[in-house]
């Protein structure tokens, strides 16, 4: 388990195989830039290692901040909820999504977060230059970021997209969304199609494209929808691809037939300094810029 000798605060990303995470360098340049005496890693534990992180690092205090990645979102919050004597704080949208990636504490406390939906909102109105509102968007993948993008843009109100399609080969993942927007759409959450057809019918429509799934992650990983598909695409049409660390199959032949398409670098820069405003109560404008160098240096080695 974890061990501070450093008299620092310790922060991390808790998450399972993510050696490969660039979240470390962006917090602990942030940490330096901020002069904030903390430390930021990795702890990549097994599932049934799960339960005994929790109680000896993170509910024993010492750890005072994580991120949490695949496969931990839903299983952290089942837990503390269910743990007799944790004093959990859930904000509400953590409660629509199921899901969460940040965690912070305060005193005694355990407040849950989720940056993700609001990190995509930003980098897509920043760095892509879109605004979602009365749009149509299709979304590949209704799992993790997918069901959370979806969702949360589904709960803009005056601000939502006119139409959300989501497809995934997973029904059992397309059905729990669908579910979940069902329960909640009293409270203002628009309606969001479920895509369960081959075809992907609904994406010739579409004025953003968004992959979330972990296609392209790895080298030599096709795009998620064929070349004929992409083609067919409205060339006002802005692809964004969740996965940041490459120039994926995706953007490129989107690139090729004239169509404007992103990488997530931008979301995973907002969500940490996201995460950082929250622990440090620094200024998400002011943290910002500096992870999103700290993340161009390292992709740029």
């Amino acid at each position: 388990m974890a061990e501070n000798t450093s008299n620092a605060e310790l922060y991390g990303l808790l998450g399972r195989n993510i050696a490969y995470s660039l979240s470390p360098a962006m917090h602990n340049a942030a940490f330096e830039h901020f002069g904030i005496r903390a430390e930021y890693r990795i702890f990549d534990v097994t599932p049934e290692n799960l339960g005994d992180f929790i109680k000896e690092e993170l509910l024993s205090g010492k750890v005072e901040g994580l991120n949490i990645t695949v496969p931990y979102k839903t299983d952290v919050m089942v837990f503390l909820e269910n743990f007799p004597g944790a004093k959990v704080s859930l904000t509400p949208f953590p409660r629509i999504s199921g899901a969460i990636n940040t965690l912070r504490r305060t005193g005694d406390s355990l407040e849950l977060h989720n940056t993700d939906g609001e990190g995509f909102y930003a980098s897509l109105r920043e760095d892509a230059g879109m605004d979602p509102s009365g749009k149509n968007i299709f979304i590949l993948g209704a799992g993790g970021a997918g069901r959370v993008i979806a969702l949360y843009l589904a709960g803009l109100g005056g601000d939502a997209p006119r139409r959300i399609d989501v497809f995934d080969i997973d029904k059992e993942r397309l059905f729990s969304l669908k579910d979940t927007v069902g329960r909640y759409r009293g409270s203002g959450i628009l309606d969001v199609h479920v895509e369960t057809r081959s075809d992907l019918l609904g994406i010739g429509n579409a004025d953003l494209v968004v992959n979330a799934t972990p296609i392209g992650t790895r080298e030599g990983d096709t795009a998620p929808i064929d070349d004929g598909i992409v083609g067919e695409l409205r060339k006002k049409c802005v692809i964004y691809d969740l996965v940041y660390a490459r120039e994926t199959e995706l953007v490129k032949t989107a690139r090729s037939k004239g169509l404007r398409a992103f990488n997530g670098e931008g979301m995973l820069a907002n969500q940490g300094a996201l995460a950082f405003s929250l622990w440090t109560g620094k200024p998400f404008d002011e943290v910002k810029p500096v992870m999103r160098a700290a993340l161009m240096r390292e992709l740029n080695r």
